[in-house]
């Protein structure tokens, strides 16, 4: 992925050589050995900030920062990750005061793979944050140039230390609708061989099926090798009444329920994930199979040949007939999910667009939820920086559902302590599902522990935000 350094030609080149490289757009130092720092200043103290590291060598350690609250080289932050290798991995806050280095805080971080790292900050007051990948967090509180409003890039080249490229590097003030979690608000113990509760779908709706009037309702997969579909009501999308009689689905990964006039869709992959079947319902626990194998899997060799995954599904209008959908190819090889778009005129038949997949990142993508404000579309998605995991969630925008920009870089959702994987490599926050009602944001996300596998072991986080986080910043 190319992408002009977002403050173009605005650099102070504090200590070594740097250089835009023409071929991709990022930048680079020179090959002398030292530490290297380049600045800008942003003209903001309290900010968010997002920086993509790639190594151009699959070998070698590397030591680098994102630097910021910078006064002078002798006076700055630094979040610098370190990697030797054959020895751990860390990452450090540091504050560099007078030309003398304190690590203020350090963590362990445990890399999966090698080509791309993503760094966050964000600076509010005398808070500090900072996270590697999605993850990986530290926090700090301090004074020290918390007024400061230059940003930029340390490198440290020589010995074993391969050359880096420095990408994406984004600035922006904080959120003007900042997210709040509010915790697990679903979490399954049942009787499958994994405990396992994900992918909701939820909409507030009318005609409760558990408690009276106006609720919202939401459906997710309870179990893992083998998939359930469970129901549930809540009067204030916290606290949830599980139906007496679940599951109400079984042999479903990867569900989705939208309701359409009178009339609720279930869209889901079966349990191999080769197909996508539609059920539809009239009170949203009784269902009826409609339609098998709504969409194909690609032919061999292409990029959504061997399984789906989540899939979003709107109307434009009664006969136009939206859908995003997840896919990948063999596991063997390239071992990313990437998004489909489809079209139908009555959603059970649909056409994938030429432009397919329209959106690959350096990992995997999926998870997605939708929404149209004006003239763009805003997708919320889980990520990862390289490989399938771990997974945080981020926001794309589009004009046309096939060319897709971040809006912004960097994540929205980190992953926040032992239950969100936040120190683990096979951690996620994934899945998101947003249900907007009277001006909040109710998003829900899938979210695993540190120390399982990736296969279940996941339960059901809620956050709230201002409705207007759903596109706005």
């Amino acid at each position: 992925m190319t992408h002009t350094m977002d403050v173009g030609a605005g650099w102070t080149q504090d200590v070594g050589a740097w250089q835009i490289s023409n071929a991709n757009q990022s930048m680079q130092t020179d090959t002398t050995d030292g530490l290297k720092l380049v600045s800008t200043d942003v003209g903001l103290s309290d900010f968010r900030a997002h920086l993509k590291i790639k190594r151009e060598s699959a070998t070698g350690g590397y030591a680098t920062s994102l630097a910021f609250r910078i006064v002078d080289v002798s006076n700055l932050w630094r979040f610098t990750i370190i990697y030797e290798t054959g020895s751990a991995a860390i990452i450090d806050l540091i504050e560099r005061s007078s030309g003398s280095e304190i690590v203020r805080a350090t963590k362990a971080w445990v890399p999966q793979h090698n080509n791309y790292i993503y760094l966050d900050i964000e600076c509010n007051g005398d808070v500090i944050k900072c996270w590697v990948d999605g993850g990986y967090g530290l926090t700090y509180t301090s004074t020290f140039n918390n007024t400061a409003t230059k940003v930029g890039m340390v490198e440290q080249r020589g010995g074993y230390y391969t050359n880096l490229v420095f990408d994406n590097f984004e600035v922006l003030p904080l959120p003007v609708f900042p997210i709040s979690r509010v915790g697990t608000v679903i979490s399954e113990t049942g009787s499958d061989e994994v405990s396992n509760a994900q992918e909701i779908s939820v909409i507030y709706d009318g005609n409760a099926q558990i408690l009276t009037g106006d609720v919202f309702k939401a459906w997710y997969v309870h179990g893992f090798a083998t998939p359930y579909i469970n129901y549930a009501e809540s009067y204030d999308g916290i606290t949830w009444t599980k139906y007496g009689s679940n599951p109400v689905l079984s042999g479903h990964n990867h569900p989705i329920v939208r309701k359409f006039g009178s009339i609720f869709y279930f869209y889901s992959a079966n349990t191999a994930n080769t197909q996508i079947d539609l059920y539809t319902s009239t009170d949203g626990i009784n269902w009826t199979l409609d339609t098998t194998d709504v969409i194909p899997l690609g032919s061999s060799g292409d990029w959504d040949d061997t399984g789906f995954g989540n899939v979003e599904v709107w109307q434009a209008s009664t006969n136009d007939w939206r859908m995003l959908y997840e896919a990948h190819t063999d596991w063997g090889t390239s071992g990313t999910w990437k998004i489909g778009y489809a079209t139908s005129s009555n959603g059970r038949s649909w056409s994938k667009s030429g432009s397919n997949p329209v959106l690959e990142l350096d990992g995997s993508c999926g998870g997605p939820w939708i929404t149209k404000i004006g003239i763009y579309y805003y997708l919320w998605l889980h990520r990862s920086s390289s490989g399938g995991l771990p997974t945080s969630i981020a926001r794309y925008r589009s004009t046309n559902l096939t060319t897709w920009t971040p809006w912004p870089e960097f994540t929205e959702i980190h992953r926040f302590g032992v239950g969100e994987g936040e120190d683990s490599y096979i951690g996620q926050v994934a899945d998101v599902e947003i249900c907007v009602h009277e001006g909040v944001a109710y998003i829900y996300f899938s979210a695993s522990s540190n120390g399982n596998s990736d296969a279940g072991h996941m339960h059901i986080v809620l956050a709230t935000a201002d409705s207007r986080i759903v596109g706005g910043w």
